[in-house]
C-alpha cells in the first residue's frame, strides 16, 4: 500500500552462514533472475534491490553480530537489516517523488511484521547450529 512490498530475503541467514561476499554475490544473481524471470521490481531497479536487501542487509547483520554475537545479535541483525533495507527504500521512494514524504513512515512499519519474522528465523538458525548457547 506504501509503494513498496515486503518479504523475507535471507540474505542475514546467508550472511552468517556463508559469508560476506559469497553473500553479496548470491543476492546480485537472485535478484537479477527475480528481475529477469519474475518482473519483481523490474531490471531498472535491480540496483537498489541491491543496496536495499543485499549491502545493506549483509553490512547491518554483521555489524549486529559482532557487536553481539551469538543468537540474539543474529536475531537482532536480521531485523535491523530488514527494517533499514525499508527505511532505505522509503527515503529512495521520496526522493524520486513517487511517495509522498508523509506516508514514508508506512513503508517501514509496513516491513516491521516480517522482519521480526526473519529476526527470529536467523535468531533460531543459528542457535541451533550452536545449541551449547543459551537462546
Amino acid at each position: 500500500p506504501y509503494g513498496g512490498s515486503t518479504h523475507l530475503a535471507g540474505v542475514p541467514l546467508a550472511t552468517l552462514w556463508l559469508g560476506a561476499s559469497e553473500t553479496l554475490f548470491l543476492s546480485g544473481i537472485a535478484l537479477g533472475l527475480e528481475a529477469f524471470l519474475l518482473g519483481h521490481g523490474g531490471i531498472l531497479t535491480w540496483g537498489a534491490n541491491f543496496l536495499n536487501l543485499g549491502l545493506v542487509g549483509v553490512l547491518t547483520t554483521l555489524a549486529a553480530f559482532r557487536t553481539f554475537p551469538g543468537a540474539w545479535g543474529a536475531g537482532v541483525g536480521a531485523l535491523l537489516a530488514h527494517v533499514l533495507g525499508a527505511a532505505l527504500l522509503a527515503m529512495e521512494l521520496v526522493t524520486s517523488r513517487t511517495l509522498p514524504a508523509a506516508a514514508a513512515p508506512g513503508v517501514v512499519l509496513f516491513s516491521l511484521p516480517a522482519g521480526v519474522v526473519e529476526g527470529v528465523i536467523t535468531g533460531m538458525a543459528v542457535w541451533f547450529r550452536n545449541p551449547k548457547e543459551p537462546p
